[in-house]
């Protein structure tokens, strides 16, 4: 672990041009206008989480743009570091922006009225987490295997995948949707040890086989 957060902290550095204040003020900006319109900070967490998925990809970016992969290798930085390392700052970087999204929606719900309870924000911000943390697992092979110039066309396919899934579902069960959403809740609530240990396990589980797949890629790259 020594070796992996210097690599870490040196992921987090290289977002750092990317926080100009113009970003921010659109990052702060879009969720609040949409909490004012909809009266629902949900919405908020799951702009603050979707953004948080974009900024995970930069590093991978910016080690294209300047060749950073040949410099971890002069460097004798083993390739199993700079892939356990990516993983460890994904899952930092998540859960840094679950924090902030939790925050900023109950901040918007003390000075507007208008929020959730604290209990179903913070089962907003855990879900969402781990819902992006599968499509970050399905991403970091990805970028590993192709390099992020080739592979960000190809990385976005699990959103549009969902995406095209969740309105062919939607037009098919029409009316039924939301009574199964809700036969769904009902259930994960009344065995809630259950569903977290099930979640957990599978969300391991995937997370492992993203690792393992994403070191395989890197092993054979040619830099």
């Amino acid at each position: 672990m020594n070796d992996i957060m210097p690599f870490v902290r040196l992921d987090f550095i290289t977002l750092k041009p990317y926080f100009t204040i113009k970003n921010l003020l659109i990052f702060a900006a879009a969720p609040l206008i949409l909490t004012l319109y909809t009266g629902n900070t949900t919405i908020s967490n799951g702009i603050f989480m979707t953004n948080a998925m974009t900024y995970v990809s930069y590093p991978f970016a910016l080690g294209d743009q300047c060749n950073i992969d040949a410099l971890y290798i002069s460097l004798s930085i083993s390739r199993e570091t700079v892939v356990r390392g990516r993983y460890v700052f994904a899952l930092l970087f998540d859960v840094c922006a679950g924090l902030v999204s939790f925050l900023y929606a109950m901040l918007t719900g003390v000075l507007f009225g208008r929020g959730s309870t604290l209990q179903e924000s913070i089962l907003v911000v855990t879900v969402l987490c781990v819902v992006f943390s599968f499509f970050q697992s399905i991403q970091i092979p990805v970028y590993f295997k192709l390099g992020y110039a080739k592979a960000k066309m190809v990385a976005n396919m699990p959103f549009l995948v969902l995406s095209l899934f969740i309105v062919l579902g939607s037009r098919l069960l029409g009316n039924n949707s939301i009574r199964y959403v809700a036969s769904l809740l009902h259930w994960m609530e009344a065995h809630a040890i259950l569903a977290v240990l099930f979640g957990l396990g599978l969300w391991l589980a995937f997370l492992y086989l993203s690792y393992r797949l994403s070191l395989a890629y890197y092993d054979k790259r040619e830099f």
